[in-house]
């Protein structure tokens, strides 16, 4: 029975692996640009990332400047001018000046706790049997046992992103909002937001590539 109880430990937990780490990409909520605003590519970024952790938003700001660098898009991390707490919206415009043709700034707009069933499900396990007493051949009884449901919970954090000219008005030119659960780490965090966030702003002109 002992050993019967670790099998059934080791397939549960491989299986809420599988779960777990299948949910943790991200996917678009929704996004919108100004429709008033003429088709023109962004050329030099500032990028933003609010984070109250300044580790974070360090590499939250790296992970966007790297992908529109890889997009054709010169782009800055506030945090190289700003290393201690996010500009100021007060003095930002006329810091920015005419260096940058955008800002970017990335911010959760919310964070929750989501419970969810892994359903029970059915396996089959071997168990070694020895037959005989001079060539102690083997065989293989393979048993059915049940491993049942649990409720699980994950953390679901949704991120609003958006493009706005660098004047004092700071007029909207383009924004998304992502879902992500359970990433694992800053890195993976960013990678998957990126990887849903990048073609769709492809799709809107916003950067270079197909419209």
């Amino acid at each position: 029975m002992n050993s019967l109880n670790k099998i059934l430990r080791l397939i549960f937990s491989v299986t809420v692996i599988f779960l777990v780490t299948g949910c943790s990409s991200s996917k678009l909520i929704n996004s919108w640009k100004d429709p008033e605003l003429k088709p023109a590519q962004l050329k030099n970024v500032f990028v933003i990332c609010v984070n109250n952790n300044n580790t974070k938003r360090r590499e939250w700001e790296d992970a966007v400047v790297n992908s529109l660098k890889s997009n054709g898009v010169k782009a800055h991390p506030s945090y190289k001018d700003f290393p201690k707490d996010i500009p100021d919206s007060s003095n930002l415009s006329s810091y920015l000046g005419n260096k940058f043709d955008a800002v970017l700034m990335v911010h959760k707009v919310n964070e929750e706790i989501r419970k969810y069933r892994t359903p029970g499900f059915a396996t089959i396990y071997p168990v070694v049997a020895i037959h005989g007493h001079f060539f102690h051949s083997y065989s293989r009884i393979y048993r059915e046992v049940y491993v049942p449901g649990r409720i699980e919970k994950e953390k679901v954090y949704q991120l609003e992103t958006s493009v706005y000219e660098p004047s004092e008005d700071g007029r909207l030119i383009w924004s998304a909002v992502t879902e992500t659960r359970s990433p694992s780490s800053t890195k993976e965090f960013s990678r998957d937001v990126l990887e849903v966030l990048i073609p769709n702003m492809r799709a809107f002109g916003i950067i270079p590539g197909q419209k």
